[in-house]
């Protein structure tokens, strides 16, 4: 009597895309919150430079007015510090420092924010505190556009 041929038996291999998709987004998820935190605190740092270039030019606005009028110089007055500051706070930010140069003719507003991550916070990782920087500088022209210094 003959043997029957013998049988190979099929490899069931149901479930096997599960595990390959599980993997697959384990490794997606923290790459996706590098994305999306990584523009987020590139955006917070754009702003934060963003508020201390506008503080900055609000406090170029506060020139001693009666030196100016007159043609002899332009200077910042002790108002300029206070307008950078007020200008900053009223955007939601901190100020950093805002420094007056000798001579009144350069101001530089440092301000700093915090970022709150959104998927890298659910790991533990955050808040982080970005920083912007601006200055300002009086330039005084004659009628034609060319600076000059009195």
């Amino acid at each position: 009597m003959a043997r029957p041929p013998l049988r190979r038996r099929v490899r069931d291999d149901r479930g096997s895309l599960s595990a390959y998709f599980i993997s697959a987004t384990l490794a997606v998820i923290p790459l996706l919150g590098l994305v999306v935190d990584g523009g987020g605190q590139v955006r917070a740092t754009q702003r934060a430079d963003l508020v201390a270039d506008e503080a900055a030019r609000a406090a170029g606005q506060q020139i001693e007015a009666g030196d100016a009028i007159q043609g002899d110089r332009v200077v910042l007055d002790n108002r300029s510090t206070q307008a950078a500051r007020d200008y900053v706070v009223a955007q939601g930010l901190e100020v950093d420092s805002v420094v007056l140069e000798p001579g009144g003719r350069e101001i530089t507003v440092r301000t700093r924010a915090t970022y709150e991550p959104v998927f890298l916070g659910a790991i533990g990782l955050g808040p982080w505190t970005v920083e912007g920087e601006s200055t300002a500088t009086l330039a005084q022209t004659d009628l034609d556009g060319e600076e000059y210094r009195r």
